[in-house]
Protein backbone atom coordinates (compact mmCIF):
# COMPACT_ATOMS: atom_id res chain seq x y z
CA UNK A 1 0.00 0.00 0.00
CA UNK A 2 1.31 3.43 -0.88
CA UNK A 3 2.11 6.05 1.74
CA UNK A 4 -1.07 8.03 1.06
CA UNK A 5 -3.17 4.86 1.54
CA UNK A 6 -4.82 5.39 -1.84
CA UNK A 7 -3.07 2.70 -3.87
CA UNK A 8 -3.05 -1.05 -3.28
CA UNK A 9 -0.34 -3.15 -4.92
CA UNK A 10 -0.74 -6.91 -5.28
CA UNK A 11 2.45 -8.62 -4.02
CA UNK A 12 1.94 -11.70 -6.21
CA UNK A 13 2.64 -9.58 -9.29
CA UNK A 14 6.11 -8.47 -8.19
CA UNK A 15 8.00 -11.59 -9.35
CA UNK A 16 6.33 -11.77 -12.75
CA UNK A 17 7.79 -8.69 -14.36
CA UNK A 18 8.64 -5.07 -13.94
CA UNK A 19 5.11 -3.81 -13.32
CA UNK A 20 2.56 -3.42 -10.53
CA UNK A 21 -1.19 -3.83 -10.24
CA UNK A 22 -2.89 -0.76 -8.77
CA UNK A 23 -6.44 0.15 -7.80
CA UNK A 24 -7.83 3.39 -6.40
CA UNK A 25 -9.45 3.12 -2.98
CA UNK A 26 -12.77 4.76 -2.21
CA UNK A 27 -13.38 5.87 1.36
CA UNK A 28 -17.19 5.93 1.22
CA UNK A 29 -18.94 2.67 2.16
CA UNK A 30 -21.01 0.77 -0.37
CA UNK A 31 -24.78 0.67 0.05
CA UNK A 32 -26.73 -2.51 0.58
CA UNK A 33 -29.64 -3.05 -1.83
CA UNK A 34 -32.14 -2.35 0.96
CA UNK A 35 -30.58 1.07 1.60
CA UNK A 36 -32.12 2.34 -1.63
CA UNK A 37 -35.70 1.43 -0.69
CA UNK A 38 -37.70 4.63 -0.22
CA UNK A 39 -41.39 5.59 -0.18
CA UNK A 40 -40.70 9.17 1.05
CA UNK A 41 -43.35 8.85 3.79
CA UNK A 42 -40.80 9.95 6.40
CA UNK A 43 -40.28 13.07 4.27
CA UNK A 44 -36.70 11.96 3.66
CA UNK A 45 -34.80 10.78 0.58
CA UNK A 46 -33.46 7.65 2.34
CA UNK A 47 -30.38 6.40 0.42
CA UNK A 48 -30.76 9.07 -2.26
CA UNK A 49 -29.15 12.51 -2.51
CA UNK A 50 -30.05 15.63 -4.50
CA UNK A 51 -27.08 16.36 -6.77
CA UNK A 52 -25.75 19.87 -6.28
CA UNK A 53 -24.44 20.39 -9.82
CA UNK A 54 -27.87 20.25 -11.49
CA UNK A 55 -30.35 23.14 -11.91
CA UNK A 56 -32.73 22.51 -8.99
CA UNK A 57 -33.79 19.85 -6.48
CA UNK A 58 -36.50 17.25 -6.16
CA UNK A 59 -39.19 18.08 -3.54
CA UNK A 60 -41.17 15.81 -1.20
CA UNK A 61 -44.90 16.52 -0.75
CA UNK A 62 -48.38 14.97 -0.64
CA UNK A 63 -49.43 16.70 -3.87
CA UNK A 64 -48.08 19.19 -6.35
CA UNK A 65 -49.22 22.83 -6.12
CA UNK A 66 -50.10 23.11 -9.83
CA UNK A 67 -53.48 22.09 -11.26
CA UNK A 68 -53.88 19.61 -14.14
CA UNK A 69 -50.45 18.09 -13.62
CA UNK A 70 -48.82 15.73 -11.15
CA UNK A 71 -50.52 13.04 -9.03
CA UNK A 72 -53.40 13.65 -6.65
CA UNK A 73 -52.09 11.12 -4.10
CA UNK A 74 -48.96 9.11 -3.48
CA UNK A 75 -48.61 5.57 -4.82
CA UNK A 76 -47.99 3.73 -1.54
CA UNK A 77 -51.09 4.40 0.57
CA UNK A 78 -52.83 7.33 -1.19
CA UNK A 79 -52.23 9.25 2.05
CA UNK A 80 -48.44 9.51 2.08
CA UNK A 81 -45.68 11.45 0.35
CA UNK A 82 -43.81 11.28 -2.95
CA UNK A 83 -40.93 13.10 -4.63
CA UNK A 84 -41.58 15.42 -7.57
CA UNK A 85 -40.29 18.29 -9.68
CA UNK A 86 -42.25 21.53 -9.99
CA UNK A 87 -42.21 22.93 -13.55
CA UNK A 88 -43.55 26.41 -12.73
CA UNK A 89 -41.37 29.52 -12.55
CA UNK A 90 -38.51 30.05 -12.00
CA UNK A 91 -37.97 26.79 -13.85
CA UNK A 92 -37.03 26.94 -17.52
CA UNK A 93 -37.27 24.41 -20.30
CA UNK A 94 -34.58 21.71 -20.11
CA UNK A 95 -33.74 22.48 -16.46
CA UNK A 96 -32.97 19.20 -14.74
CA UNK A 97 -33.17 17.78 -11.22
CA UNK A 98 -31.14 14.69 -10.33
CA UNK A 99 -31.25 12.22 -7.47
CA UNK A 100 -28.25 9.96 -7.03
CA UNK A 101 -28.04 6.77 -5.04
CA UNK A 102 -25.28 5.81 -2.67
CA UNK A 103 -22.49 3.68 -4.16
CA UNK A 104 -23.50 0.13 -5.07
CA UNK A 105 -21.19 -2.79 -5.72
CA UNK A 106 -23.78 -5.36 -6.78
CA UNK A 107 -23.00 -6.82 -10.21
CA UNK A 108 -26.63 -7.66 -11.05
CA UNK A 109 -29.86 -6.21 -9.76
CA UNK A 110 -33.25 -4.72 -10.48
CA UNK A 111 -34.30 -1.17 -9.66
CA UNK A 112 -38.04 -0.55 -9.44
CA UNK A 113 -40.04 2.61 -8.84
CA UNK A 114 -43.44 4.10 -9.59
CA UNK A 115 -43.61 7.24 -11.74
CA UNK A 116 -46.35 9.70 -12.63
CA UNK A 117 -46.22 11.85 -15.78
CA UNK A 118 -49.47 13.78 -16.30
CA UNK A 119 -49.54 17.13 -18.06
CA UNK A 120 -49.54 18.66 -21.53
CA UNK A 121 -46.04 20.14 -21.37
CA UNK A 122 -43.99 17.37 -19.78
CA UNK A 123 -40.27 16.95 -20.21
CA UNK A 124 -38.54 13.61 -19.65
CA UNK A 125 -37.74 11.11 -16.92
CA UNK A 126 -34.39 9.34 -17.26
CA UNK A 127 -32.43 6.77 -15.27
CA UNK A 128 -28.65 6.46 -15.65
CA UNK A 129 -25.96 4.22 -14.26
CA UNK A 130 -22.88 6.27 -13.38
CA UNK A 131 -19.37 4.79 -13.24
CA UNK A 132 -15.86 6.12 -13.77
CA UNK A 133 -16.35 5.48 -17.46
CA UNK A 134 -19.27 7.93 -17.55
CA UNK A 135 -23.06 7.73 -17.52
CA UNK A 136 -25.11 5.16 -19.43
CA UNK A 137 -28.86 5.55 -19.85
CA UNK A 138 -31.03 2.67 -18.66
CA UNK A 139 -34.54 4.10 -18.95
CA UNK A 140 -36.30 7.08 -20.48
CA UNK A 141 -39.88 8.33 -20.79
CA UNK A 142 -40.97 11.55 -22.51
CA UNK A 143 -44.26 13.43 -22.49
CA UNK A 144 -47.67 12.44 -21.19
CA UNK A 145 -47.84 8.86 -19.86
CA UNK A 146 -51.37 8.81 -18.42
CA UNK A 147 -53.15 9.98 -15.29
CA UNK A 148 -52.10 7.05 -13.06
CA UNK A 149 -48.94 5.80 -11.43
CA UNK A 150 -46.88 3.62 -13.76
CA UNK A 151 -44.23 1.06 -12.80
CA UNK A 152 -40.62 1.01 -14.00
CA UNK A 153 -38.53 -2.16 -13.71
CA UNK A 154 -34.95 -1.82 -14.89
CA UNK A 155 -32.30 -4.54 -14.99
CA UNK A 156 -28.80 -3.52 -13.87
CA UNK A 157 -25.85 -5.59 -15.12
CA UNK A 158 -22.49 -4.07 -14.20
CA UNK A 159 -20.02 -6.95 -13.99
CA UNK A 160 -17.17 -4.67 -15.11
CA UNK A 161 -17.92 -1.89 -12.60
CA UNK A 162 -15.53 -3.20 -9.95
CA UNK A 163 -15.11 0.25 -8.42
CA UNK A 164 -18.86 0.52 -7.82
CA UNK A 165 -21.52 2.67 -9.42
CA UNK A 166 -24.42 4.97 -8.68
CA UNK A 167 -27.97 5.09 -10.02
CA UNK A 168 -29.15 8.57 -11.11
CA UNK A 169 -32.84 9.45 -11.51
CA UNK A 170 -33.24 12.63 -13.57
CA UNK A 171 -36.32 14.67 -14.46
CA UNK A 172 -36.22 17.52 -16.97
CA UNK A 173 -38.63 20.43 -17.34
CA UNK A 174 -40.77 20.64 -20.49
CA UNK A 175 -42.02 23.69 -22.34
CA UNK A 176 -44.67 24.84 -19.83
CA UNK A 177 -45.98 24.76 -16.28
CA UNK A 178 -48.01 21.56 -16.82
CA UNK A 179 -44.94 19.40 -16.54
CA UNK A 180 -44.65 18.08 -12.96
CA UNK A 181 -43.05 14.61 -12.75
CA UNK A 182 -43.31 12.43 -9.64
CA UNK A 183 -41.69 9.21 -8.36
CA UNK A 184 -42.50 6.95 -5.42
CA UNK A 185 -41.70 3.54 -3.90
CA UNK A 186 -38.11 3.06 -5.07
CA UNK A 187 -36.59 -0.36 -4.42
CA UNK A 188 -33.46 -2.26 -5.43
CA UNK A 189 -33.11 -6.05 -5.44
CA UNK A 190 -29.95 -8.03 -6.10
CA UNK A 191 -31.60 -10.29 -8.68
CA UNK A 192 -33.01 -9.97 -12.18
CA UNK A 193 -36.29 -8.12 -12.68
CA UNK A 194 -37.85 -11.30 -14.09
CA UNK A 195 -37.41 -12.84 -10.63
CA UNK A 196 -39.01 -9.92 -8.76
CA UNK A 197 -42.70 -10.25 -7.87
CA UNK A 198 -44.88 -7.74 -9.73
CA UNK A 199 -48.44 -8.84 -8.97
CA UNK A 200 -49.90 -7.64 -5.62
CA UNK A 201 -49.81 -10.31 -2.93
CA UNK A 202 -53.58 -10.40 -2.36
CA UNK A 203 -54.49 -10.35 -6.06
CA UNK A 204 -57.30 -12.78 -6.98
CA UNK A 205 -58.19 -11.96 -10.56
CA UNK A 206 -61.11 -13.96 -12.01
CA UNK A 207 -63.15 -11.48 -14.07
CA UNK A 208 -63.58 -12.08 -17.85
CA UNK A 209 -63.48 -8.27 -18.31
CA UNK A 210 -59.73 -8.45 -17.68
CA UNK A 211 -59.31 -9.78 -21.23
CA UNK A 212 -61.11 -6.83 -22.80
CA UNK A 213 -59.45 -5.46 -25.94
CA UNK A 214 -59.21 -2.00 -24.30
CA UNK A 215 -57.77 -3.34 -21.04
CA UNK A 216 -54.61 -1.21 -21.23
CA UNK A 217 -56.67 1.98 -21.51
CA UNK A 218 -58.98 0.85 -18.68
CA UNK A 219 -55.98 0.10 -16.46
CA UNK A 220 -54.70 3.65 -16.96
CA UNK A 221 -58.04 5.41 -16.49
CA UNK A 222 -60.09 3.40 -13.98
CA UNK A 223 -59.09 2.68 -10.38
CA UNK A 224 -62.03 0.27 -10.07
CA UNK A 225 -60.79 -1.69 -13.08
CA UNK A 226 -57.25 -1.79 -11.64
CA UNK A 227 -58.63 -3.26 -8.41
CA UNK A 228 -60.73 -5.81 -10.30
CA UNK A 229 -58.03 -6.82 -12.77
CA UNK A 230 -55.04 -6.50 -10.45
CA UNK A 231 -52.84 -9.06 -12.20
CA UNK A 232 -53.53 -7.76 -15.71
CA UNK A 233 -53.00 -4.12 -14.76
CA UNK A 234 -49.86 -4.84 -12.73
CA UNK A 235 -48.25 -6.30 -15.86
CA UNK A 236 -49.59 -3.67 -18.28
CA UNK A 237 -48.52 -0.74 -16.12
CA UNK A 238 -45.04 -2.14 -15.57
CA UNK A 239 -42.85 -0.53 -18.23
Amino acid sequence: MSDDNKKVVSSDQCSKGNYTLEATCRNAPCALPGDLHCNFDQRKFCGWINIQSDNFDWTIAKRTPSLNTGPQTDHTTRRGYFAYIEASRPRRRHDKAQLTSLFLNVTRGCIEFSYHMRGISLGSLNVYISTKRGNRILFTKKGYQGSVWMKAKIDVDEIKAREGYRIIIEATVGYGVYGDIAIDDISFNDKACSQVQTVPKNCREISPYCNHKSRQQYCKESRAYRDLCCRTCANLLSQ
